[in-house]
């Protein structure tokens, strides 16, 4: 009887068993599965505890593992800047996003851009950490106003266009999106106001045309000190 059952279990018309059960047992990619890997590679980014180029040959270990499980055809050797975009299935994409992240290279911003828009969420995510790898005015732009992959990421893309001063003017309409964006914290609305100060005039002026639509007494009295110029600091 055992024989006939298992070969009964077994058959197409359990199939979908068969995929449900994979579906709840994670694949593993180089001995970890996705969330370990988008982890890793969240950790790295804030930490930088390990050097990027001790860590390529363990995600390109990962990303051939995830080539071939993979239920659909890959094409052979290709770059992992167009596995991000053009990549079968989720694990594909989101661990060349990884890869890409970890070369931040300018190459990478144009692939890393188009997968902010990827129908999932851990890709997008993973591609904003590594666009703010890549570091571009027009890469950290993008990730500030995105609203698909997450908060703190934002918040980071804001800083690091503060840090670009003047340099950085063409990225204020993404700072203002973020500002007037009520589903994100406050820390990220006052990262805004001050990469908008520094920014400049241009920046100033336009926190000047959007102070009536700040919420928040303090970020408006704030908002008010530096377009007077007698601002200090923000909340700490």
């Amino acid at each position: 009887m055992t024989v006939p059952v298992l070969a009964w279990l077994t058959s197409n018309r359990f199939k979908w068993l068969s995929d449900l059960v994979r579906r709840r047992r994670p694949q593993r990619f180089n001995g970890f599965d996705l969330d370990d890997w988008c982890c890793f590679h969240r950790r790295l980014f804030i930490h930088c505890a390990i050097d990027r180029a001790d860590a390529i040959p363990a995600v390109d270990t990962a990303l051939h593992d995830a080539i071939h499980i993979s239920p659909q055809p890959v094409e052979s050797g290709a770059a992992p800047e167009k596995l991000v975009v053009e990549g079968p299935t989720e694990e594909i994409r989101c661990l060349a996003a990884i890869r890409c992240g970890l070369v931040a290279h300018l190459s990478m911003e144009a692939p890393l851009l188009a997968a902010l828009d990827d129908v999932f969420e851990r890709v997008r995510r993973v591609a904003a950490i590594s666009l703010v790898e890549v570091g571009t005015v027009s890469a950290l732009a993008a990730v500030a106003a995105g609203t698909r992959h997450g908060h703190a990421v934002r918040g980071q893309a804001a800083s690091l266009l503060g840090q670009r001063g003047v340099a950085a003017e063409s990225a204020i309409p993404a700072l203002l999106a973020l500002l007037a964006d009520r589903e994100i914290n406050w820390r990220s609305h006052w990262t805004a106001v001050d990469a908008l100060a520094a920014i400049g005039d241009a920046g100033k002026e336009a926190l000047r045309a959007a102070l009536p639509t700040i919420r928040g007494e303090h970020l408006r009295g704030y908002v008010e000190g530096l377009v007077a110029g007698s601002a200090t600091s923000g909340p700490g």
